[in-house]
């Protein structure tokens, strides 16, 4: 028979108690990892932006200055005009607050 092996778990709650607060992070910490995550997620919102406008210039403005003859130059100076309207109109129906920031009465 194999002697028995007795286990003190009082002793081993205590340790287990004692070590588990080192594992909590501290306010630091939690700052820290939120910091690093915010700074990824606006890297990659930069990211994305950035992309964004390149195939927006790939399918609008260079699409418009292959247009054949000169119907390019209706198109480039169209593209940035539909572009303004939209985000205008947007500004004034869906998202008041900043136009009234931007232009006070």
């Amino acid at each position: 028979m194999s002697p028995q092996v007795r286990v003190n778990f009082p002793a081993i709650r205590d340790r287990l108690y004692s070590f588990l607060p080192r594992l909590i992070p501290t306010e630091r910490q939690r700052v820290l990892a939120l910091t690093v995550l915010s700074g990824g997620v606006c890297g990659l919102a930069a990211v994305a932006f950035h992309v964004g406008i390149g195939k927006a210039e790939r399918l609008l403005i260079d699409r418009a200055i292959s247009a054949p003859h000169f119907h390019w130059i209706y198109l480039t100076i169209l593209t940035p005009a539909l572009g303004g309207f939209v985000v205008g109109l947007a500004l004034q129906y869906w998202s008041p607050a900043p136009r009234a920031a931007a232009f006070p009465r």
